[in-house]
């Protein structure tokens, strides 16, 4: 079964060293930086397992001037169609982002 993940991830930085953080973000592959304000930096990290994107938030975590990072949405499109997973970890089938809030 092939799958497709898509993760929201909050970066709690250091204030004077988020842009250094959003800089190191255009090195991976599957990460991009949404918005930044202050020291939180929204990003989504994409992959074609759990494991990948896994991998890769954590690596995000261990960059220099990363105080902290959270999953705050997680979606598995496969061949029975999306399903959504939210921060409380509850699966949400059939329901568009838009609909969703994050605890």
């Amino acid at each position: 079964m092939d799958e497709y993940h898509v993760c929201g991830v909050l970066l709690m930085t250091h204030p004077e060293r988020a842009p250094q953080v959003a800089l190191a973000l255009r090195e991976f592959g599957g990460v991009e930086l949404h918005a930044r304000e202050g020291g939180r930096l929204v990003v989504t990290v994409e992959g074609l397992s759990s494991a990948h994107c896994a991998d890769l938030m954590n690596h995000l975590a261990t960059l220099p001037g990363v105080a902290a990072a959270s999953l705050v949405y997680h979606q598995i499109d496969n061949d029975n169609g999306p399903a959504s997973v939210i921060g409380s970890g509850q699966a949400n089938d059939n329901v568009s982002p838009s609909q969703e809030t994050a605890p």
